[in-house]
């Protein structure tokens, strides 16, 4: 009995033993952390995979060669092209850290829908990806330029991303999850944050542009890319993006200049935003308000105003609040009378908030939205004037 249980106990011990039969060790694999799409010339797509030079990114190890590979390969389908690369690929990809989805405008412009399906079932990838569309350049270039304070391309994009977001709202992030949600949504369309590369991309995709004090190229951040299902149909310039955060409720931080006078301007930097939305049917008519609160700091002014007078707050507050409303306004009828379609989600707000009204319309609240009535309420607090209250400027004479 005794020696039947040992036995049966070494052969389990044996298989917990054995490892997973797929396991692949680390010099096997090679981790992807870009994937770039284009029209293909000969084949439909073209798929380009940024694979990291793990001894490039090592002190001890580094030779100053690039510290990422990127490969193309055309095919018909993603699902292909992504097993495929081994053709020249020496090692296993591994998708499960992929940063940055960089998509060219043409294929951005035909739909989505051919390999969307493949990233959100594939095991190898996560959701939490960003997704940018190439403008003016191909999708591989985009992802390829070099800068000198980054060693990986794609981590640059993801890094530029994450910090204008916070820094001024130049730009949404856009993961996967949020365009399905958007796509599948009866009251929002999709939004792609859309970028191109300022300078030369010959010398852009060279790793010896990241060694120059002024960079031969570098990928810039220009539009917003507006959807209609998966195809895009055009693009908002970046003072748009920033106004569309602001209704999402999703600008942490931004600058603001409004004019005073004549080429005069005072800048105030807004740290606390709230945006609130009403939204319902009053005579069978759309009606939508925008309750917008934020707080601000005085950073620069070039009028001759006296701040350390509260009235003077309360008129340069007044400024804020009408300069934001009108281009805020702006924005919205642009997206109105332009695309006719909704990016705001207005359409999911009318749902929740008047659902009976909204379930008669949700086939058509594109064209509804087209005709809604939407006002914009801004309320500003101006707190403080940095560190120190008086500016210089009050004690100049007028010139």
């Amino acid at each position: 009995m005794n020696r039947c249980f040992v036995f049966s106990m070494i052969v389990v011990i044996a298989f917990i033993l054995n490892g997973c039969w797929d396991a692949y060790e680390l010099d096997q694999i090679g981790i992807v952390t870009g994937v770039a799409i284009d029209k293909g010339e000969a084949k439909k797509l073209k798929m380009s995979v940024e694979i990291i030079n793990a001894p490039e990114l090592s002190p001890q190890q580094s030779k100053g060669n690039s510290s990422t590979v990127v490969y193309g390969l055309e095919g018909n389908s993603v699902a292909e092209l992504s097993h495929k690369m081994n053709v020249a690929v020496s090692k296993k990809l591994d998708f499960s850290h992929l940063q940055t989805l960089v998509i060219g405008e043409s294929v951005a412009r035909e739909g989505l829908l051919d390999f969307l399906d493949y990233f959100e079932s594939s095991k190898e990838t996560r959701n939490d990806f960003d997704f940018i569309i190439a403008k003016k350049v191909s999708a591989e270039d985009l992802m390829s330029t070099t800068y000198p304070t980054e060693n990986i391309p794609s981590m640059k994009i993801y890094s530029q991303l994450e910090t204008g977001s916070k820094e001024w709202g130049t730009y949404p992030r856009v993961r996967m999850k949020d365009i399905i949600t958007a796509m599948v949504s009866e009251g929002r369309q999709p939004v792609i944050p859309v970028a191109t590369v300022t300078g030369s991309i010959e010398e852009g995709i060279n790793v010896e542009n990241r060694k120059n004090v002024e960079p031969k190229a570098i990928v810039t951040f220009t539009n917003l890319g507006v959807f209609k299902g998966d195809k895009l149909l055009g693009y908002l310039s970046l003072d748009d993006t920033r106004n569309y955060l602001w209704t999402q409720n999703k600008l942490k931080f931004t600058s603001i200049s409004v004019p005073c006078g004549k080429n005069k301007f005072f800048t105030v930097r807004a740290y606390h935003s709230q945006t609130n939305i009403k939204a319902n049917y009053r005579k069978g008519e759309p009606n939508i308000k925008l309750n917008i609160e934020m707080e601000a700091r005085l950073d620069e002014i070039h009028c001759h105003a006296d701040i350390t007078k509260s009235n003077v707050y309360k008129k340069l507050e007044k400024k804020i609040e009408d300069h934001v409303e009108q281009k805020m306004t702006a924005t919205i009828n642009k997206v109105q009378n332009k695309y006719k379609i909704d990016i705001f989600g207005f359409g999911d707000v009318m749902n929740r908030q008047d659902y009976q009204a909204f379930k008669k319309v949700k086939n058509k609240w594109d064209e509804e939205f087209t005709r809604a009535d939407i006002a914009v309420n801004v309320k500003v607090n101006l707190r403080r004037a940095g560190v120190r209250t008086k500016s210089f400027l009050t004690e100049l004479k007028n010139e």
